[in-house]
C-alpha cells in the first residue's frame, strides 16, 4: 500500500508541478496512523462496525493525509508534526487536533520531549489517544523531563480505547511521572471510573505538593470518589479541585467532602453537574466550612434545595476572599436570599454571582435586593430562568443601581414585562453595562422598541425569544400589587 501511495503521490505531484521526493517514511507513518484510527473506530459499545465502514474510514483518512502532504510538502509537513514545543518550557499537542497515536507516531510527535537534556516545565498531551504501545513512548518522554516538570495535562488521552487497554496506557503514562514533583495535574475526559482512578493511584500518592487537580467528565462514581479520598496523600496542599459532569451522587459527595475538609488551603472548588442532592450538599457545605480561603465556588446543577441554601449561608461567611460563586440550577428557592445576605456581609470583593434557574420568585428577589445593593465589587449577576416577574425584576434593577462596578446582568426568561424592562434598560444606560440579558421575556413591542433606541444591540444581544403579545398581569402569588405603588414606580422609571 505504501509503495502504491508513493507512486501515486509522485504522479500527482508531477502533473501539479510540485517536487515531492524521499517521502516513503512519512507516507508509511501516515498509513499507520490512518489504519490505527480506523481500527480503533471499528470497535463500539454494541460490538463492531461493519468491515466496509472501517475500510471507508481508512481510505478517507489516508487520502486526506496524502493530500495534506502534497499541499504542504514533505519538509513543511514534518515541521507541523514537531511544532508542539512552544518555547518557554511548554509542550502542547492539543492544537493539532484529535488523533490516534501509534508507537511510530509517538516517537515523532514527542521527539522534543525525548531529546537528551530536555527540560520542559509544562506538558499537555490532550486530544491524542494513546494505546498500550504508544503510552510506553509517552512515559519515557515524561520521565525524561521529570526533574523540571510542574504542570501536566493528561485530559482526553484515551479516547476510543478499549477499557482494558486504556487502563494499561494510563498507568504507564502516570508511572512515567513518578519522579516528578507536580503542582498541577489534569486527568479530565478519560472516563476513568474507579479502576482508572486506581491506575493513576501511584502517581497521586507520589505528589504531596500537588496544588491543582481535575477529574472533569471522568465517570467519577461513588466508588471512584471513595478511591480518590483514599488515595490522595496530602490534600491540605490542594488549592484547586475540580469535578464536573460526573455521576457521584450523595455518596460520592460524602467522599469528596472528606477530601475537602482536609484541604484547608482550598481556593477554587468545583463540583457541578454531579447529581448531588440535599444530604450530599450538606456534607459539602460542612466541609467548605472547614476552610477560609475560597475565592471561587461552583456547585452548579446539583439539587441542593432550601436545606442546602441554609447550610451554605452559614459556612460561606468563613470565606471573605470569595470572588466568583456559581449556584445556578441548585433549586435553592427563595432561601437563596440567605446566601446573598451572607455573601454581601462577609465577601466584600465578590465580583460574580450566578443564581440562574434556582426557583426564585418575586418575593425572593425582593428579600435579596437590599443585600445585592451592598455588593460594591459586583461585576456580573445572573438570575436567568427564575420567576421574578415584574415586581422581582424591579426590585433587582433598583438594588443594582448601588453597585458601582457592575458590567453584566442576565435576566433571561424571568417574566420581565414593561416596567422591569424599562428599569433594567435605564440601569444599562446609567452604568454603561457591557451586557444586559433580557431575551425570552414578555416585553411589549413599543417598550422593546424604546429600549433598543437607548441601549445598543451589542449590549442587548439577541431578542428573538421575546413574547411581545403577552403583557398580562403579574402572576405573583406572594402578594397583591398596589396600583398606586406601580404608578410611583412608573413615574421614577422614565427613559
Amino acid at each position: 500500500v505504501v509503495e502504491r501511495a508513493c507512486a501515486s503521490l509522485g504522479a500527482v505531484a508531477f502533473f501539479a508541478g510540485k517536487a515531492v521526493t524521499d517521502v516513503e517514511d512519512q507516507v508509511r507513518t501516515l498509513e499507520q496512523r490512518a489504519y490505527a484510527k480506523a481500527e480503533m473506530a471499528a470497535s463500539v459499545t454494541t460490538g463492531a462496525r461493519p468491515h466496509v465502514e472501517g475500510v471507508r474510514m481508512y481510505t478517507h483518512d489516508f487520502s486526506l493525509e496524502l493530500s495534506n502532504l502534497l499541499k504542504l510538502g514533505a519538509s513543511q509537513s514534518m515541521e507541523v508534526e514537531t511544532s508542539a514545543a512552544t518555547g518557554a518550557g511548554e509542550f502542547d499537542l492539543s492544537s493539532s487536533g484529535r488523533e490516534v497515536v501509534t508507537k511510530e507516531l509517538a516517537e515523532t510527535i514527542l521527539k522534543p520531549l525525548l531529546a537528551p537534556g530536555a527540560s520542559f516545565v509544562k506538558v499537555k498531551l490532550s486530544s491524542k489517544s494513546f494505546g498500550a504501545e504508544s503510552s510506553e513512548i509517552a512515559a519515557a518522554a515524561l520521565a525524561n523531563n521529570a526533574a523540571t516538570l510542574k504542570e501536566v495535562d493528561l485530559s482526553d488521552i484515551l479516547a476510543g480505547r478499549p477499557t482494558a487497554e486504556a487502563r494499561i496506557a494510563l498507568k504507564k503514562i502516570c508511572d512515567g511521572l513518578l519522579k516528578a514533583k507536580l503542582v498541577t495535574l489534569d486527568l479530565s475526559d478519560n472516563a476513568l471510573g474507579e479502576q482508572g482512578v486506581r491506575a493513576a493511584g501511584d502517581l497521586l500518592k507520589a505528589q504531596p505538593g500537588l496544588e491543582s487537580l481535575a477529574f472533569q467528565n471522568d465517570g467519577i462514581s461513588k466508588e471512584a470518589a471513595a478511591a480518590i479520598a483514599e488515595i490522595l496523600p496530602a490534600p491540605q496542599n490542594l488549592k484547586k479541585l475540580h469535578f464536573y459532569n460526573n455521576m457521584s451522587g450523595d455518596e460520592g459527595a460524602f467522599a469528596i467532602a472528606h477530601v475537602l475538609a482536609r484541604a484547608s488551603a482550598m481556593e477554587d472548588f468545583r463540583m457541578s453537574s454531579t447529581r448531588v442532592m440535599e444530604q450530599g450538599g450538606q456534607a459539602l457545605a460542612q466541609a467548605i466550612g472547614m476552610g477560609k480561603n475560597l475565592t471561587r465556588l461552583d456547585l452548579k446543577d446539583n439539587t441542593l434545595e432550601e436545606v442546602g441554601a441554609c447550610a451554605l449561608a452559614h459556612v460561606l461567611r468563613a470565606h471573605p476572599r470569595l470572588k466568583h460563586v456559581n449556584l445556578s440550577e441548585t433549586a435553592l428557592g427563595n432561601k437563596a436570599a440567605l446566601v446573598v445576605k451572607a455573601l454581601a456581609e462577609a465577601a466584600p470583593g465578590l465580583e460574580a454571582l450566578e443564581l440562574a434557574c434556582c426557583d426564585i420568585t418575586a418575593a425572593g428577589a425582593a428579600k435579596m435586593a437590599p443585600y445585592l445593593a451592598q455588593m460594591k465589587s459586583l461585576k456580573r449577576l445572573v438570575l436567568a430562568e427564575n420567576e421574578l416577574n415584574e415586581r422581582g425584576s424591579l426590585a433587582v434593577a433598583s438594588a443594582l443601581t448601588a453597585c458601582p462596578a457592575l458590567e453584566e446582568v442576565d435576566l433571561y426568561q424571568c417574566g420581565v414585562r414593561r416596567l422591569g424592562a424599562a428599569a433594567l434598560a435605564k440601569l444599562a444606560v446609567e452604568k454603561g453595562l457591557k451586557r444586559l440579558g433580557i431575551n425570552g421575556n414578555m416585553i411589549p413591542a413599543e417598550a422593546l422598541e424604546e429600549i433598543q433606541g437607548s441601549v445598543s444591540e451589542e449590549v442587548l444581544g439577541e431578542l428573538d425569544e421575546n413574547d411581545e403579545d403577552d403583557d398580562g398581569a403579574d402572576d405573583d402569588d406572594e402578594e397583591e400589587e398596589d396600583d398606586e405603588e406601580l404608578d410611583a414606580m412608573m413615574g421614577s422609571l422614565k427613559m
